[in-house]
């Protein structure tokens, strides 16, 4: 699957900055029918860790669509002009979820372990009752054999859904769709992150208010510290070390456009 072109790049990460509604718009129109589409939601840290994973800058290189899963990234593209909107995740998956119910779009959850992901499902089931979920499938926390990943493959090949929601983590989540997506033609692969969390109820989500003032990180970093305190701080000064060289660039060119437009 040919990506999608990207109009914002930070670092080794190419993005498709725009509006969430662009960006669904982009997902359901994707032409899977030789070969499966992926999706990647990546934000601040993921910028950072593809400077020195090279297996993680592969598989986002490779990405049909990158999306702009986190706050700083979506500043950096509004302070390069580009007119767009963070676009989580969660929230992402939520309105596709809601549109599958009335377009008989199918579903597939693979990821979490069985108790967060057995409430998940059960939670689109309440939200949206004539939503079609062909299966769910929470791997076991180590690595996998050949054979059990063959095996994971037919089983959700088997089922042929519209849209594969995976909860691995990024990079891992990321790699394996980059490593699968062959196998699944027709198919659409979203790599989401703490959304399945989310919608469980096992962690809650910041309030709008946090989300809005670009402090959703901070709200996760106070819920889970052990998690996530390496994800955001970490990574953030390299995040922003690039950041500020796009930006420089970006004011540069910006600048060489501005003169040759006199001149003419």
């Amino acid at each position: 699957m040919n990506c999608v072109e990207r109009n914002l790049v930070l670092g080794r990460v190419g993005f498709n900055a725009c509006t969430k509604e662009e960006l669904i718009n982009m997902i359901e129109n994707l032409n899977t029918d030789k070969k499966g589409a992926y999706v990647s939601f990546l934000g601040a840290p993921h910028v950072a860790i593809a400077e020195t994973n090279e297996a993680a800058a592969a598989a986002y290189a490779g990405a049909t669509i990158i999306a702009m899963d986190g706050s700083p990234v979506a500043r950096a593209a509004k302070q390069c002009g580009i007119v767009c909107e963070r676009c989580g995740g969660p929230d992402i998956m939520n309105e596709i979820l809601r549109r599958s119910e009335k377009q008989g779009r199918t579903q597939y959850f693979y990821g979490e372990n069985p108790e967060v992901l057995k409430k998940m499902v059960a939670r689109c089931q309440e939200l949206y009752p004539d939503l079609r979920i062909v299966g769910y499938y929470a791997p076991p926390y180590r690595e996998l054999s050949e054979e059990e990943d063959e095996e994971i493959v037919r089983m959700i090949g088997e089922q042929k859904p519209d849209y594969l929601w995976i909860s691995l983590g990024s990079p891992k989540q990321d790699c394996w769709m980059a490593k699968h997506a062959a196998y699944f033609p027709g198919t659409t692969m979203m790599g989401v992150g703490a959304a399945f969390k989310f919608l469980s109820g096992a962690v809650r989500r910041a309030p709008q208010f946090w989300q809005k003032l670009g402090l959703e990180w901070l709200y996760r970093l106070l819920q889970e510290p052990h998690l996530m305190w390496q994800r955001y701080l970490k990574y953030a000064p390299t995040f922003y070390r690039i950041k500020k060289k796009t930006l420089k660039e970006y004011k540069a060119q910006s600048k060489i456009r501005r003169e040759t437009e006199s001149a003419e």
